[in-house]
């Protein structure tokens, strides 16, 4: 169960943003739905002690958290971690703790 896509990553962070941040020799299809799945596990393991998961649909107040998640997996799988991609993350990860 995913709780986003690559398309809810790139309106979020605009249709270029994936192609600046992975590298060309990438399968970028491949990684995108790697860390997609990563970070729907994670959100998994944060609700899971709360709430029967996986959360059925794609509920609306977990896209972004996913989506940072995920964005997150990326850049510290490709070297191109950056203080605002860190940032999100860890705001997201305080949000599923709550």
């Amino acid at each position: 169960m995913s709780y986003a896509t690559r398309a809810m990553i790139e309106d979020i962070w605009g249709p270029q943003f994936l192609v600046d941040l992975l590298p060309a020799d990438v399968d970028a299809d491949a990684a995108v739905a790697g860390a997609i799945e990563r970070a729907s596990a994670e959100i998994d393991t944060h609700l899971s002690a709360r709430y029967p998961t996986p959360i059925a649909g794609q509920p609306q107040a977990l896209v972004t958290p996913a989506v940072s998640i995920a964005v997150y997996n990326l850049a510290i799988r490709h070297s191109t971690l950056t203080d605002t991609i860190e940032d999100r993350y860890k705001q997201a990860v305080e949000l599923l703790k709550r």
